[in-house]
């Protein structure tokens, strides 16, 4: 079964990268398929983003490939247009799927979680840092006690 990993671009880089980062030392999820929803528009913000990526990955031994998927903006609705494309083709394939809403902004976050009213996650993942001075920095470098690292689907079926 192929490990996805769904997440977007947010105010800052880092977030992107250290959710990525927190998902595969905490949760052993390592992907295969990494989707990365960018309103950035192919700029050098982007293309840098890819790169971080793809270091963490090879990093722990993944060959995935970071496929951006453009958002024209923050609009709710084009993501979850984008969401339900990947989710439904990688669902076809049996896929495990991973969304991670760390670093996406609240429209963004809330279609990546309302698009999946027809579908099912897997995992949706968050990074919680407590204090937002470490916002922009690498994931080892913020204290572990300033960080928690939630699978809210694994929470729901603690409380349920």
């Amino acid at each position: 079964m192929s490990k996805v990993y769904i997440t977007s671009t947010g105010s800052y880089d880092w977030p992107v990268v250290n959710g990525l980062w927190a998902s595969i030392i905490h949760r052993d999820f390592i992907p295969d398929k990494l989707y990365l929803l960018s309103i950035l528009g192919g700029n050098r913000r982007e293309v840098r983003l890819v790169r971080w990526l793809q270091a963490v990955l090879r990093g722990y031994g993944s060959n995935a490939q970071v496929k951006v998927t453009p958002l024209s903006g923050y609009g709710f609705t084009p993501t979850i247009k984008a969401i339900r494309e990947i989710v439904t083709s990688e669902q076809d394939n049996k896929s495990e799927i991973a969304v991670d809403i760390t670093p996406a902004r609240k429209a963004i976050v809330a279609g990546m979680l309302l698009s999946g009213c027809n579908i099912t996650f897997d995992h949706v993942f968050y990074l919680y840092i407590e204090n937002l001075q470490y916002a922009d920095h690498p994931y080892l470098m913020i204290p572990l006690c300033m960080q928690e690292h939630h699978d809210f689907m694994e929470d729901i079926g603690s409380v349920l």
